[in-house]
């Protein structure tokens, strides 16, 4: 598919006007709402108010752009709206915005090796799909007069500015959904990368953000209007770590659909986005002993013993009080606590839960999935791989990761796999006992290597690589950076991880042996059932210390008239130059 660059912000208009022109694909292109409430439009007309509002952010924070002298004129909005217009993308650039889609990456022969992002991601395609509770949780905690404002929240905003302006300090708070969706999607880089230069940036970059979020608010009306923005929303905000929007954060932390959500389980997830950072479930910190812990879950014993291990199983629930005396909840309780109160107080659309209700819902034990970390088949190439496809695209924004891609790749399953036991064979196994290593050669269908794997024992090798390609047209077949990249290691001087085969700096050492014999045999002086002399001979010439060259094996020993299919198998040193003389 061709490349088309994935950046989440629509781009700013030529010359402020509107009439740009949003040059990305359009993967989540307007999308139809499947449910429709009222027709009638709940709010009234409110832009004398926002224009009043922009002028006071503009005053407060001394942007030159009007005079006290001009304020009392007529035009005075005029110029101030036309100023902080320019250079904004057109809010219709709403329609086009691309949320981020996972990709996939394929072998040859279609295994899928990875898939990135996981079920982090996941895209609501209608507001249909979104439960009302979903809604309300939202709404009762970042905008509770979402459904009838013009985008904006007057009262707070203005009562924001007028703390700052008496010394009060900046606060924060006042943001509505449409402004934070406006802020991710509808703002120009520059204005988010310059706010916190000084005030004067910052509170131009709040007047755009009211601007855009009235306009966006105008240009999608009456309450489908409104569905639109708030499913666009839900998609869009983080959820702590990698997970964004709402339905891949039902997924990841609680392993159930939206719909499913109890009271307490929707009240918990809507405040997460208010401090991702700190309040997803797997946030960890460190104790006074220096280990990593989770900040907001523990570990809980349930079920009964099992006869084989005595032991009970463990799971993961999110840390409450409760009724314990001298414990304090953690910030992520007690905001679930205020969302839950918030809907007690009536502050959900629909939601309207009894006191009780709200009490039990605080009760309730909420259990977490278990972090589970991304694993790739074949997770070096698939490193390699990644690699070179963002160095093709471009860097912009991690297009691979989050571009919706089907990546085919050269890499050929079967023999990503017979690499990965050859490997093993020759790195892991040598150092098991005599059963362990038959067991796992005959597991792998190696028994025939038992020989070559048998005289690697003594020699200490504990990594290894491989490579395999068709020479013919340079595809990677196979690609075995380590073994056993997954598996937990024991020797503290090696890295399963590392990427032996496209990190590692070294010289080519034995690589350079079977182009030597392929050399050799099109070249018509030899074939794989050639004799050659495995013997320690003088080859001629002084090494740096000024002593004869005599090359030996890696043994120490010779093996005598040898075939030329063993000594490339074995690796053998004093073959290799024989055969590299006889080639020329």
């Amino acid at each position: 598919m061709p490349y088309r660059p994935q950046k989440r912000r629509a781009p700013r208009t030529g010359n402020g006007n509107g009439n740009g022109s949003h040059h990305r694909g359009s993967y989540a292109a307007r999308l139809a709402i499947a449910r429709s409430r009222k027709s009638t439009t709940r709010r009234g007309s409110s832009g004398p108010n926002t224009v009043l509002v922009l002028l006071l952010i503009l005053m407060v924070s001394g942007v030159g752009v009007a005079s006290a002298a001009a304020i009392t004129a007529g035009g005075a909005a005029t110029m101030v709206l036309a100023t902080l217009d320019e250079g904004l993308p057109d809010v219709k650039a709403f329609d086009d915005i691309d949320f981020n889609e996972q990709s996939i990456m394929y072998s040859r022969d279609g295994v899928q090796l990875a898939q990135f992002w996981d079920d982090r991601r996941s895209v609501i395609k209608s507001f249909n799909d979104i439960p009302k509770l979903v809604l309300d949780v939202t709404t009762a905690t970042e905008d509770d007069t979402f459904w009838t404002n013009p985008g904006v929240d007057l009262e707070a905003t203005v009562n924001a500015l007028i703390t700052e302006a008496a010394g009060g300090g900046d606060r924060g708070g006042g943001s509505t959904i449409t402004q934070q969706l406006v802020r991710a999607v509808l703002l120009p880089e520059d204005v988010l990368e310059n706010q916190w230069t000084s005030k004067e940036a910052l509170y131009e970059r709040k007047a755009k953000e009211i601007l855009q979020a009235y306009k966006l608010t105008q240009a999608y009306p009456g309450d489908e209007g409104k569905q639109e923005i708030i499913k666009a929303y839900l998609n869009e905000i983080p959820y702590g770590g990698a997970v964004h929007g709402i339905q891949a954060a039902a997924r990841v932390y609680l392993g159930k659909s939206m719909a499913e959500l109890t009271m307490a389980e929707a009240a918990l997830l809507a405040a997460i986005p208010q401090e991702p950072g700190n309040l997803y479930p797997y946030k960890e910190i460190v104790n006074k002993k220096g280990r990593a812990k989770y900040a907001n879950v523990v570990k809980e014993k349930y079920g009964k013993v099992n006869k084989k291990t005595g032991k009970r199983k463990t799971r993961l629930v999110i840390k409450q009080c409760g009724d314990k005396s001298n414990c304090t909840d953690t910030e992520l309780v007690r905001r679930q606590h205020f969302i839950l109160n918030r809907l007690a107080e009536g502050k959900g659309e629909w939601t309207k839960p009894t006191a009780e209700q709200v009490e039990a819902a605080k009760k309730q034990k909420i259990v977490i999935r278990p972090e589970r970390p991304i694993q790739y088949k074949a997770p070096q190439f698939v490193n390699a791989a990644l690699s070179e496809v963002n160095r093709i695209l471009g860097n912009d924004f991690d297009p691979v990761k989050v571009g919706g891609y089907k990546i085919t790749t050269t890499l050929d399953w079967k023999a990503q796999r017979l690499g990965e036991d050859l490997v093993w064979a020759g790195a892991v196994a040598p150092h098991l006992p005599v059963s362990q290593m038959y067991d796992g050669l005959k597991k792998r269908k190696l028994t025939g290597e038992v020989s070559w794997v048998s005289r690697l024992r003594p020699l200490g090798v504990y990594s290894g690589a491989l490579v395999a390609m068709d020479y013919r047209t340079g595809d990677i077949l196979a690609y075995v950076g380590s073994p056993g990249y997954y598996k937990k290691n024991k020797n503290k001087k090696l890295d399963p991880k590392m990427d032996h085969v496209g990190l590692a700096k070294r010289q080519p050492g034995s690589a350079w042996k079977p182009i030597v014999y392929a050399s050799g045999i099109d070249s018509g002086r030899m074939t794989a059932a050639s004799v050659i002399l495995d013997i320690t001979t003088p080859f001629g010439g002084y090494n740096d210390q000024g002593q004869l060259w005599v090359p030996k094996n890696a043994e120490k020993t010779d093996s005598g008239p040898i075939l030329v299919r063993d000594a490339l198998q074995q690796s053998l040193n004093v073959p290799a130059i024989r055969a590299l003389h006889r080639t020329g």
